[in-house]
């Protein structure tokens, strides 16, 4: 009886380590960098992107792309007025 009891103790630690193994073994995907889609603005800048974001000057694109932030649609770079919050704080 005692053998019998052996048995089954190995063989229940037996598949709980296979099972708590099995989810770890399982490899992971590589991280993907994201792909930047044509209406998304990013915070690299070139001669092509002459659009910022009114509230994120660091945001930058093209005509036609929003704010990869707060999806606001971009505005021409000198369409902004430099002091335009000037006077309030927030």
């Amino acid at each position: 009886m005692k053998k019998t009891n052996k048995y089954i103790l190995l063989a229940l630690l037996i598949a709980l380590g296979v099972a708590c193994q099995g989810g770890s073994s399982k490899s992971t995907p590589e991280s993907v960098p994201a792909v930047e889609t044509p209406t998304q603005a990013t915070t690299m800048a070139d001669s092509t992107q002459s659009h910022i974001c009114p509230m994120h000057k660091d945001i930058v694109g093209r005509s036609g792309d929003k704010c990869s932030k707060c999806a606001m649609a971009l505005v021409d770079k000198n369409s902004l007025k430099p002091d335009a919050h000037k006077g309030h704080n927030h």
